[in-house]
């Protein structure tokens, strides 16, 4: 997209109007399930654990084969605020649907089944919304838990991002560092209304719709502190230790589901948008899965897309060491290249030190 577009995208895309907030919002916290009824009893607890109490939680039993449903009614016999909707199974956003449906908070929180939150989450998110009136959108930092619940660092080494990034997410792509994700997301009624019903094909990943949607849509606010646990326990369908060819060709169709939703939203906006967006092969996160996907593969056939990675204008939105990083990538040995994959250390580099929007705006 031309620089000389940008000032008139930015007069097109603008933050969506956010009524009053009152003092004691009701929050509702939305969890979809399958087959997690070792792990769902902690989530439940810890939503019932929160100190803020004006909540409802609606837990989504998507076709469970376990004991999940007997788990949920259970809380439901104890606590009325804990609601249990069960459906045949359909996936991640057709369980968030599902639950979405039913809820009525002015903030609608999500807890993936297998994840936590802290005491204070809740009350939190409530004073971050309070305090941005104009902000629609919210996630924080999240702890690293294990299978047994031992900590094991922080999903982010990077604040989550704070502010306007509109015309950014429009120009790169949903690629903000440190952006919350999962069971970090928090948003306004207003902008859920906007995202939701999620397009029922992302039988996983469905995050990544909301991730991409809300900050085109308002201001997003992010929260240092860690107020969620995220769990690893070998079934997790996101950071999987493991990056294989066949694992970034899934992660490339999802980006290109994702690609399209945005593509639809922004054509409600104003048709120019449409025609302005950078297609989804320009996105940054694309760039770098198609060069890792050749890199492991072979040198040679990585060159091309080595090129188109380092020379495109969203590469100068990475921080030094991550630039550096994948510049000297391509003279690293395949096992050398193949073990940083594997011990995640990509994933750190690539969102340490972003100036993104900073940049994004003085260029």
């Amino acid at each position: 997209m031309a620089k000389q577009n940008l000032e008139e995208i930015a007069q097109l895309l603008k933050p969506i109007a956010l009524a009053p907030l009152c003092e004691n919002p009701l929050v509702s916290v939305l969890t979809g399930n399958f087959n997690y009824a070792r792990y769902l009893g902690e989530a439940i607890d810890s939503v019932l654990g929160q100190t803020y109490t004006n909540f409802e939680m609606i837990v989504c039993d998507d076709g469970s084969t376990d004991d999940s449903c007997e788990v949920v009614e259970r809380y439901v016999q104890r606590d009325p605020r804990v609601r249990l909707v069960t459906k045949q199974n359909g996936g991640q956003a057709s369980a968030w649907n599902a639950a979405y449906r039913e809820c009525r908070g002015e903030i609608v929180c999500f807890l993936d089944a297998d994840d936590r939150y802290l005491p204070e989450k809740l009350e939190r998110v409530v004073q971050a919304f309070l305090s941005h009136p104009d902000s629609g959108f919210a996630g924080d930092r999240m702890f690293r838990i294990d299978a047994v619940g031992c900590r094991d660092g922080v999903t982010s080494i990077t604040d989550p991002p704070s502010g306007w990034y509109g015309p950014f997410v429009f120009r790169y792509g949903p690629c903000l560092p440190g952006l919350a994700l999962g069971s970090a997301l928090c948003l306004r009624r207003e902008t859920s209304n906007l995202i939701f019903p999620l397009p029922e094909s992302f039988r996983s990943c469905a995050d990544g719709v909301v991730m991409a949607l809300a900050p085109l849509m308002t201001p997003v606010i992010g929260i240092p502190a860690p107020l969620t646990e995220y769990r690893y326990h070998g079934r997790n369908l996101i950071n999987s230790p493991h990056v294989s060819s066949e694992s970034l060709e899934r992660w490339r169709h999802i980006g290109s589901m994702v690609w399209e939703v945005l593509r639809e939203y922004l054509g409600k906006v104003d048709p120019i948008l449409v025609e302005a967006i950078p297609s989804f092969d320009e996105w940054q996160g694309t760039l770098h899965n198609v060069y890792t996907q050749a890199r492991l593969q072979t040198w040679g056939g990585a060159l091309p897309a080595y090129r188109d990675l380092v020379r495109a204008e969203s590469f100068l939105t990475l921080g030094l060491a991550a630039r550096w990083f994948w510049r000297l990538s391509i003279l690293l040995p395949r096992p050398v290249f193949c073990y940083a994959l594997s011990r995640n250390c990509l994933r750190r580099l690539f969102w340490s030190a972003v100036e993104a929007r900073r940049r994004f705006f003085a260029s």
